[in-house]
């Protein structure tokens, strides 16, 4: 494949990817036909000819198939789970596209679909398949050229045909989700996922192509910076990596980016804790891995491991992505690479899988049982013989604020200075109420938490209004902590966005707000930033182990927010966040706390004591030998070390 289709930063492009393709000859009315041919792996390329027709070709290994693309419907509904399809009615075949790259699949399937659309419409004369009688006097000679970028003339066409369609129609383009509305708590939930016709989304007959969200653009939305390009590089060349950082570097960015571009049904996406799955749209790597939590010895886990549908999905796998990898302890890591070469039969590391791991040790460590050592991933046999490219991202991205990325860092490594106390000592008196925006209150504990939401909540006066959830199918408890089944809220409610709606208006997960009112059965909320917003509700995907579709559920995109827990803010940026910090009781829990925070301006840190700070003395070792052995690139990578080395 090409450079172009192979770089991370290709977003706005796709001629070609490689995938799994079906071939299928629909029978006739009389039985004719009807016969039906797999590829596992294939390369698919659009492009055009010496005369401009654009046509696909099926490269099968020692064989491939060419079809001219004319009076064709492409289908692009499923191109998140990693399958589309184009099909030719007049040569009654369709070619189905499976396991692809997701972001890949949707911009070479939508950019396809606007340039046969432009083609029918004669709109791009340059684009326009040339006239009999020059194919008869031209004696060009043959050609097959990869299909081009959509250029800035091709754009504007394309947004005024949107635009006159949408006027021809009078219907909107985008119409948003739908979930239960508001009502009061006794009334019986709502069941069953809101569809729409097949017809309306699956096919571009009767859609024009979504020029604005969908299309390629001039530039991404958001840019990775140099350092998180290494990252995708390095996943993109096959071989296994670890990527770290400190908070707010932009792992998730990163990690989102990378599942865009691998085989949709054979990479599974896991995180240490269901918070984590949640926001990259995963399940617990424990719920994938199918041996429990790891208390069980080798043989009982490879028994475990051997069921149906557990061996199933281990054998399916090709990439494997693990966030918040700090929170995995050694030896749970150790069970699942052994697993992994038993249920596979082959005894390469990990079972021949491509590791993406992601997470920073200085932040919440493994959960073990008390009276037993903790130990870290890093500190394995396996993870020595797994982890071939360490990449560490440097540039911190949540605070702009110098000095307060200055106290971090040195928070970061267990270790705060007399100034540095005294900048958080004088947030004690840091005024953060803004627009009835109260500020977040971090607990140590969840329970804590909890109880301050539900009495704050039944303090205030008024009907509570209940939002149940609508889901696609059973949906595991991990999704509950970012969009539960049921949301109780009442006017002056304190609230967080649970999800990215709008980044250019600060609209973004973990942005702080209040309810002031109800409107058409939904909330509209006063947000921190300064100005109010009706909060329509939003769709929340995983794909669990073993499925190869999304599972969806439909909620406002809301959770309480007077107070969370420190474990469960890991990942957020809050508006205003207010802190005690006399309960610490694990390393980098501290670090993991102020961390939430843009700036020193917002946040209050109410008893800030210097020896709450620490960070453990085996993860501050291994960071170090990771800077000592920077190579002379930009981004450090770590070479492997002995084993107990940082011991």
């Amino acid at each position: 494949m090409d450079e172009e289709n192979d770089s991370p930063t290709s977003c706005r492009h796709c001629s070609q990817l490689q995938c799994a393709v079906t071939v299928e000859s629909v029978a006739t009315s009389n039985g004719a036909g009807g016969k039906k041919t797999t590829h596992r792996t294939a390369l698919v390329t659009v492009g055009r000819n010496e005369y401009r027709d654009i046509f696909i070709r099926l490269d099968l290994g020692g064989s491939s198939l060419t079809y001219e693309l004319k009076d064709v419907r492409v289908h692009y509904k499923f191109a998140r789970d990693g399958r589309g399809s184009i099909e030719l009615p007049s040569k009654r075949i369709v070619v189905q596209l499976s396991n692809c790259p997701p972001h890949k699949l949707n911009v070479l399937l939508r950019s396809l679909d606007a340039k046969l659309m432009l083609m029918k419409k004669g709109l791009d004369v340059k684009s326009t398949p040339v006239s009999v009688r020059e194919r008869l006097l031209g004696g060009l000679p043959r050609a097959f050229e990869k299909l081009s970028p959509l250029t800035l003339n091709e754009m504007k066409q394309l947004q005024n045909c949107t635009r006159q369609f949408a006027d021809n129609t009078n219907v909107s383009t985008n119409p948003p989700a739908k979930c239960s509305p508001g009502r009061t708590p006794k009334s019986k939930r709502s069941s069953g996922m809101m569809k729409r016709s097949l017809k309306d989304e699956n096919s571009s007959e009767n859609n024009m192509p979504e020029v604005s969200q969908n299309m390629p653009t001039d530039g991404d939305r958001l840019q990775l910076s140099a350092e998180q390009k290494t990252v995708v590089k390095a996943v993109l060349s096959g071989v296994n990596v670890f990527f770290t950082g400190s908070a707010g570097t932009g792992k998730s960015l990163v990690l989102r980016r990378i599942v865009g571009f691998l085989p949709a049904s054979t990479t599974f996406i896991t995180a240490a804790t269901g918070v984590a799955a949640c926001q990259i749209g995963g399940v617990t790597v424990h719920s994938f891995a199918g041996i429990g939590s790891g208390q069980f010895d080798l043989e009982r886990s490879f028994e475990l491991a051997s069921r149906r549908h557990i061996a199933q999905q281990w054998r399916k796998c090709t990439h494997l992505i693990i966030d918040e990898i700090s929170m995995i302890d050694a030896d749970f890591f150790t069970k699942m690479e052994h697993v992994a070469r038993y249920v596979r039969g082959n005894d390469r590391p990990f079972g021949g899988i491509q590791l993406i791991l992601c997470g920073d040790f200085f932040q919440l460590p493994p959960v073990t049982p008390f009276g037993v050592e903790r130990k870290f991933c890093f500190e394995s046999a396996a993870w020595l013989s797994c982890v071939a490219r360490t990449i560490v991202l440097k540039e911190v991205r949540r605070q702009s604020d110098s000095q307060y990325v200055s106290v971090l860092q040195q928070i970061r490594f267990g270790r705060c200075g007399a100034a540095a106390a005294n900048l958080l000592n004088e947030t004690r008196n840091n005024c953060l109420e803004k627009a009835g925006v109260l500020p977040t209150r971090l607990c140590t504990h969840t329970n804590d938490a909890d109880a301050v939401n539900r009495s704050s909540l039944d303090k205030l006066k008024g009907e509570q209004k209940l939002f149940s959830a609508i889901d696609s199918e059973s949906i595991p408890d991990s999704v509950q902590s970012n969009a539960p089944k049921d949301l109780k809220l009442i006017v002056g409610a304190q609230v967080m966005l649970t999800k990215n709606l709008d980044l250019s208006r600060n609209l973004s997960n973990g942005a702080r707000g209040v309810v002031k009112s109800f409107r058409n059965g939904y909330p509209v909320v006063q947000f921190a930033v300064g100005f109010e917003e009706l909060i329509r509700p939003a769709k929340f995907t995983i794909r669990l182990p073993g499925n190869q579709a999304w599972i969806t559920r439909v909620q406002i995109p809301l959770r309480l927010a007077w107070a969370i827990s420190i474990h469960k803010s890991q990942g957020m940026t809050l508006d205003c966040v207010e802190m005690s910090l006399s309960r610490v009781f694990e390393d980098g829990q501290a670090y993991v706390a102020l961390s939430r925070a843009k700036s020193l301006q917002s946040i209050r840190v109410l008893d800030f004591d210097p020896n709450c700070i620490r960070a453990n003395e085996r993860v501050v070792r291994f960071y170090e030998q990771i800077s000592r052995e920077e190579s002379s690139d930009d981004v450090p990578v770590y070479k492997r070390q002995r084993l107990g080395q940082f011991r």
